[in-house]
């Protein structure tokens, strides 16, 4: 650092923040294998009256077990059809998350929508707002794209889809990994990957809304929808790539 009037070079030393002794950072996973804990610790179970969100044999990806959401054509209504929504440690000072990566093994079953309609497999929410959210579309018969959605400073949301490499298929799994970066911020970073490779990404504004929960399943707006996901492999974690 330069002290102009007087030409000398100062420098400065700031601390970076800590975790109190009895606080951990953020790691979590899940396999919905028989024998672990259904709905894993730390999470919630938020499945609306005659959809179903729960581990089972025909939703296996790897190796016996995965994740059965599946919404029956559910009115308008809350957000979160069919899915797990996990608690994110929004008060934790002065060491808050400067980052989220949300990471699931995905096949989309059945993907009963009208041309245009969107649902949010992976996402994060403050309260019941979307800070932001992976996206499937369906632009066309039989044709999806993967994209990814974020708040912009006046509260209105940003969407990008890429057709190209966001090309989404009901007959293989696929893993997705939702990144949300430089949190607190009007830089804020949301970047959808795609077995590893980075498919879109897109810039918002988080300075006035801290998302307090991660979810994954089915989320949408809409109503009449059939859907049917197969999850496996699920990770929360707040450390960078």
């Amino acid at each position: 650092m330069l002290d102009v009037k007087n030409e000398n070079s100062k420098t400065a030393e700031f601390s970076l923040p800590k975790l109190e002794a009895n606080e951990k950072p953020v790691n979590s996973r899940a396999g919905f294998e028989e024998g672990e804990t259904f709905p894993p610790p730390g999470c919630e179970l938020s499945v609306l009256s005659g959809n179903i969100c729960r581990p089972d044999e025909s939703a296996t990806l790897t190796p016996s077990r995965g994740l059965l959401c599946q919404d029956l054509r559910s009115s308008q209504g809350t957000l979160i059809r069919a899915g797990l929504r996990f608690p994110l440690p929004v008060g934790r000072s002065p060491a808050r998350p400067m980052s989220w990566r949300l990471r699931a093994d995905i096949r989309p079953a059945e993907l009963q929508m009208s041309n245009g309609r969107v649902i949010h497999p992976l996402a994060f929410l403050a309260g019941d707002i979307l800070v932001a959210a992976a996206c499937l579309r369906k632009i066309r018969d039989d044709e999806y794209i993967a994209g990814v959605l974020i708040r912009s400073a006046d509260g209105l949301f940003r969407e990008r889809i890429d057709v190209t490499e966001g090309k989404i298929s009901t007959d293989s799994p696929v893993r997705w990994e939702l990144d949300l970066l430089r949190l607190g911020t009007r830089q804020t970073t949301a970047v959808l990957r795609l077995d590893g490779n980075v498919v879109v990404r897109i810039n918002g504004d988080t300075t006035g809304v801290d998302p307090d929960a991660a979810c994954v399943g089915i989320l949408h707006r809409h109503s009449g929808l059939q859907i049917t996901l197969h999850i496996d492999q699920l990770r929360l974690t707040e450390a960078p790539r």
